[in-house]
């Protein structure tokens, strides 16, 4: 916040911000949501200024790639919060978006937009003899590869 608002207390003339007191928020950490206090800040016209990083762990995206690796690797939803990282009792206790449900919500709204994706591309992209061929040709090289290795 400092660098896009300037120190607290300066008096600086050309000064493009400032701070405005805090916010509650969350931000992601080790697969769960967890709340902070985050730092406000508006412009000399009075627009909200964003902390850069606040924005990066606050978003979402974060934490769902977290429910999608765990439930790939074949977590169930009741155990997603047993196995998230350690970082302390009370940041465990305060923690959020680890229940049955929120996981079960995030994964499937990530799936759907996944399969979503994978269905709006072209169909062409799927060809069978294209994946044979690619298969065959890497197939191929890895045992000339192979056969080479074996000489020297």
């Amino acid at each position: 916040m400092t660098d896009r608002v300037g120190p607290k207390h300066a008096k600086l003339p050309d000064r493009t911000a400032l701070r405005h007191s805090a916010a509650a928020g969350s931000v992601v950490l080790g697969g769960r949501r967890v709340p902070v206090t985050r730092p406000r800040a508006r412009s000399t016209d009075g627009a909200e200024v964003q902390p850069a990083t606040y924005g990066t762990f606050a978003n979402n995206d974060l934490l769902t790639e977290v429910v999608m690796e765990r439930m790939l690797a074949g977590v169930a939803t009741r155990r997603h919060r047993a196995v998230g990282e350690p970082v302390g009792d009370q940041v465990t206790a305060t923690a959020t978006a680890t229940s049955r449900s929120a996981v079960s919500r995030r994964f499937k709204a990530a799936t759907t937009r996944a399969l979503g994706e994978l269905m709006a591309g072209s169909a062409s992209r799927w060809s069978v003899e294209d994946g044979f061929a690619r298969r065959s040709r890497s197939n191929a090289m890895n045992n000339v590869e192979t056969k080479s290795s074996d000489v020297a």
